[in-house]
Order: structure tokens, then C-alpha cells, then sequence
């Protein structure tokens, strides 16, 4: 529910049909803050207001007539399945009792000169019957009629529209004159509006992207989408751009950083690497035996496998810092280890 669009439609929006009031009510209550995106059959308008789905239809009729509602973008409900969709409205919250009075023109109705009644003979006048009016006896001759080709004169409107009253209305810039040495007008509180469709970033922005590395094409398209979205509005869109480089800048690392590295545990230096049966070096030296041995399990214990008894043999040797080929040939069976020739 959008509380501008509810009260436009409830104090300001130019109708006195009672139908089309409550009408209009039920569309702004489901209208977002900016009258639009107003979609409601008029079957569940009827079934809302206890009014006839005829009569809903007559007032949306009148209410398009009289310019306070017109079709929005259809699209929205493009999710929707056909046969289902409602007509999406959109509300004109510009349209007030003040901006119809503004565009009516004024008229004045010409006044007509009412003379006095001629005077009998021998008799005094009577004034007319009706608002008495100064007029002048002719000079000679009878009393003048009217002519009835003068056109009345019309007073002119005023100038300029009526003072605003609606809170919801942008009104136009007030125009300030110029003083000595000024060529333009300026302009009080600028207000806020979205980010215009021509909008290019300034020099300043370009020499700012410039001193602090960023890159001013990725800059300016995140910029646009963030100010499209939820239609952002903002009175001066170059300083807040400034704002956002300074937001897209790497911070620089102090001295303190600079300099001093990063920290290494005291396990991990002059280590001497100590093979395991699953270490790249032992798997580089029984890769192309490894097939020899079987990878079936005894009594399904873990490592009690041929392939796995024959990793940890080779990394034991290889701790001991026996040559590779001599390992090879040990695993083979072409040399027997140290410990069955001891047992034997």
C-alpha cells in the first residue's frame, strides 16, 4: 500500500462522483508510492467496495476519462497466465483540485449599461429596476441604445499557475532575477530526481578515476545500476559519483605493511621433508610398478593391502635415502630388503 497514492486519492484527486472515489481508493491501495503498477480486475474491485461489477467498470470509464488513471505497462503481469491478466493502471498524483482550477480559464461577463427611464412629460424619472448603473444623458436627440455589435471586454487570467498545494506535486524551480554581473537565473534547493539518461561522468571525475587507478567504465556501469534501481533520486549526481571512485579505490598498504613480511611458523623452516606412503615421491617412483600389486584388503583391515604394504616399504627406504632403482628392483622381488635378509 503506498500512503501518497492513498491520500491523493482520498483528498485530492479531482472527482465528485461517489462511485469513482471509491473506485479510485481500491486502485491506489495496491499502487506502489508512485501511483504505478495499479492492476486489479474489476471483478475484485466490485467484490471489495459491494458495488455492481457494471458500475466498477462505468467509473474506471470516468476516471480514464477525466485523466486521473491510464493504462500502465502491461508487462508487469506478464507472468500471469492468459485469460487472467488485468489491465495495469497507472495513477497521474500530478492531477489535483488545484491544477483543474489553474487550467480553466476566467471569464468575465460584460456588464450592460441599463439607462433610466425617459420621463413623461411633466413627470420626474424613475431609475431601472436591478443594479443602478451611472449613466450619461445624451447631449441631443433620443435616448442611445447599446450596440449590439461590441464585443465585452474578457479580463485576461493571471498570470502563472495558482499557488501549489498538494505536498506530492514537484513544483517548478523559483526563479531568482539576477544581480549585478550575472548573465542566468539561479536556482534555490534543487530537487532531487533521478539520474538523467544522458548522464556522462565529469572531468573531475575522469581526472579523479585517473590519480587513483580505477578503471572508469566498470566504475560509471555499476554506478548506473545502482541509481536505476529502487529509482534512486539524488539532487547532485556528479559529487556522489566522486564519492563512489573513492569508494572503488584500493586503499594503499602503509609502510608498516610494506615492510614487514609476512610471518612464517618456526615448524616450517629448515624442515627436512620426511616421506610418507602417499607423498608425490614415493607415487612418482612406484608409478610404474604400482599395477603389480593388488589393492585387495586382508580381513578389510586399512593398509593391509599388497599396493599399500609396497608404498610404505618404498617410503621407508627412501627415508633411510636409498637410490630409487634399488627400491624398484627391492619391490620387484629382483633384491630382497635388509629385513628378510636378516630374518634369513
Amino acid at each position: 500500500m503506498s500512503v501518497q497514492a492513498m491520500s491523493w486519492a482520498m483528498d485530492e484527486a479531482p472527482t465528485k462522483d461517489k462511485a469513482e472515489r471509491i473506485v479510485l481508493i481500491y486502485m491506489a491501495d495496491v499502487a506502489d508510492k508512485y501511483g504505478r503498477n495499479s492492476f486489479q480486475s474489476a471483478a475484485t474491485i466490485a467484490k471489495r467496495s459491494r458495488y455492481g461489477i457494471t458500475a466498477v467498470r462505468t467509473a474506471i470509464k470516468g476516471l480514464k476519462a477525466k485523466g486521473l488513471i491510464r493504462e500502465g505497462d502491461q508487462r508487469r503481469i506478464g507472468w500471469m497466465p492468459n485469460g487472467q491478466r488485468p489491465v495495469v493502471y497507472d495513477l497521474d498524483l500530478d492531477v489535483t483540485w488545484d491544477t483543474v482550477e489553474a487550467q480553466e480559464p476566467t471569464t468575465v461577463e460584460p456588464e450592460t449599461t441599463k439607462n433610466d427611464t425617459p420621463p413623461e412629460s411633466g413627470g420626474v424619472s424613475k431609475p431601472a429596476v436591478g443594479r443602478t448603473r451611472k449613466t450619461t444623458p445624451p447631449e441631443s436627440g433620443p435616448l442611445q441604445k447599446s450596440d449590439p455589435s461590441r464585443k465585452p471586454v474578457l479580463t485576461p487570467p493571471e498570470s502563472g499557475p495558482k499557488p501549489n498545494k498538494n505536498r506530492y506535486i514537484t513544483p517548478p524551480p523559483t526563479e531568482v532575477s539576477p544581480t549585478r554581473g550575472e548573465t542566468h537565473p539561479k536556482t534555490k534547493n534543487p530537487k532531487r530526481h533521478e539520474l538523467p539518461t544522458d548522464w556522462t561522468p565529469s572531468p573531475e571525475a575522469r581526472q579523479l578515476a585517473r590519480q587513483l587507478g580505477v578503471n572508469l567504465n566498470r566504475s560509471e556501469a555499476s554506478f548506473r545500476l545502482w541509481a536505476l534501481e529502487n529509482h534512486r533520486r539524488l539532487r547532485d549526481w556528479d559529487a556522489r559519483f566522486l564519492r563512489w571512485i573513492h569508494g572503488d579505490a584500493k586503499p594503499a598498504a602503509t609502510p608498516d605493511q610494506q615492510q614487514k613480511p609476512t610471518p612464517v611458523p618456526a615448524r616450517h623452516q629448515n624442515s627436512e621433508h620426511k616421506h610418507t606412503a602417499g607423498c608425490e615421491h614415493v607415487s612418482d617412483l612406484i608409478r610404474p610398478i604400482e599395477h603389480r600389486f593388488s589393492t585387495d584388503r586382508v580381513g578389510g583391515r586399512f593398509g593391509s593391502s599388497p599396493r599399500s604394504q609396497a608404498r610404505q616399504l618404498a617410503a621407508d627406504m627412501l627415508n633411510e635415502g636409498r637410490d630409487p632403482v634399488e627400491i624398484r628392483g627391492v619391490l620387484t622381488g629382483r633384491l630382497a630388503p635388509d629385513e628378510l635378509m636378516q630374518i634369513a
